[in-house]
């Protein structure tokens, strides 16, 4: 806990930064083309991916790193993904490392995370998401790839397995929102919350690929909906098995939901200043460095300067100060997240409105 605290006070004080949580595109590789995906052209020369030594480097920069966050592409076609996750484990120590998957590789997903969680000296809180647009047909659809459904719940079914031995994996399932899915989606999540197979539940929203547009089109009276149903399902959840964390997790997912209500529902900024480029940033599979998923990476590259050279040098100082300055917003999970968890006001505004809504709710 104290390099957190440190590192946050660092940040806040305009000492030179390092962002607290990353996400990385461990590869630009994938089996699928789903309809709604922000990726334009996917990569499938695996040469061009970050090798382990470059991803040594990164992790030794960061060593008070509090969530990774790895996607991609597909993670689990990168046959190194448990020695990636050892680097970090060694070198970042962060509290939790997430994997965001379509589940298709059954076999492999399950060895590579049994293998994960065997590490020596493995202490994260290891969260598996499975990503859904819907059930059956209406899943397979919008991945363009038959049969991609079943996969997804027969990975649920052996990660299951998998997590009743080990306290320090959870499996989530992630339901997305887009155009066209609306009327099915709540029956959706019903369906998947009824199997029993997951942890949590979680929720995105389609949006548009830049900054200061939010997702107009999508049905904002079901979302809230699907936002209050997936709340209410990951209720219990415990966050690395800390009741206290869980407990913050509802509460920011109850927040961030209403907030990104709000950011849809008026275009506008909602008072929430964004953490990108400062305490969250991105890395893709090709060593390019971005603060965040909607704009350019254009900031740096991994392979050829140290992250934190690149993190602090003035230029992209600067830019970070007028991301701020501009009063930035987007309807992106992560990145909200980030900034509520980062952040002294917003933190404070999350409990205060959790609070008058308790309270309005026992009336």
């Amino acid at each position: 806990m104290i390099p957190y605290l440190r590192q946050w006070a660092k940040n806040n004080a305009w000492k030179p930064v390092l962002p607290m949580e990353l996400i990385i595109f461990v590869t630009g590789r994938c089996m699928f083309r789903c309809k709604h995906c922000l990726i334009e052209k996917f990569d499938s020369d695996s040469s061009r991916e970050l090798s382990l030594e470059t991803i040594e480097r990164l992790a030794s920069d960061l060593p008070a790193l509090a969530v990774l966050m790895l996607t991609g592409g597909e993670p689990f076609m990168r046959n190194d993904l448990p020695e990636l996750v050892h680097i970090f484990s060694i070198r970042s120590r962060p509290k939790v490392i997430s994997i965001a998957t379509n589940g298709f590789l059954t076999n492999k997903i399950v060895e590579m995370v049994g293998r994960i969680l065997s590490l020596p000296e493995f202490s994260s809180q290891l969260v598996v998401t499975l990503t859904f647009e819907g059930i059956g047909q209406d899943h397979d659809n919008n991945r363009r790839f038959a049969g991609a459904y079943e996969k997804a719940l027969s990975t649920a079914k052996r990660l299951k397995e998998l997590q009743e031995r080990h306290s320090s994996l959870a499996v989530g399932a992630n339901i997305t929102m887009i155009p066209g899915n609306e009327k099915r989606i709540l029956s959706a999540a019903r369906e998947l919350a009824g199997k029993s197979l997951f942890s949590f539940l979680s929720q995105n929203v389609y949006r548009e690929g830049r900054p200061f547009n939010a997702c107009a089109q999508i049905n904002l009276s079901v979302c809230r909906q699907l936002s209050r149903f997936v709340q209410a399902y990951s209720r219990s959840f415990k966050m690395s098995g800390n009741l206290i964390l869980g407990r913050w997790h509802y509460l920011k997912e109850r927040f961030q939901a209403n907030l990104i209500e709000r950011t849809c529902h008026t275009n506008t900024y909602q008072g929430i200043t964004c953490e990108a480029g400062r305490g969250i940033g991105v890395v893709y599979h090709d060593g390019r460095v971005g603060p965040c998923e909607l704009l350019p990476a254009d900031w740096g590259n991994v392979k050829e300067r140290p992250f934190s050279q690149i993190w602090n040098s003035s230029t992209n100082r600067r830019l970070s100060d007028q991301l701020r300055l501009r009063r930035c917003f987007c309807s992106h999970e992560c990145f909200i997240s980030a900034s509520v968890n980062l952040q002294l006001i917003p933190m404070l505004s999350c409990l205060s409105w959790n609070l008058v809504q308790t309270m309005q709710g026992s009336r």
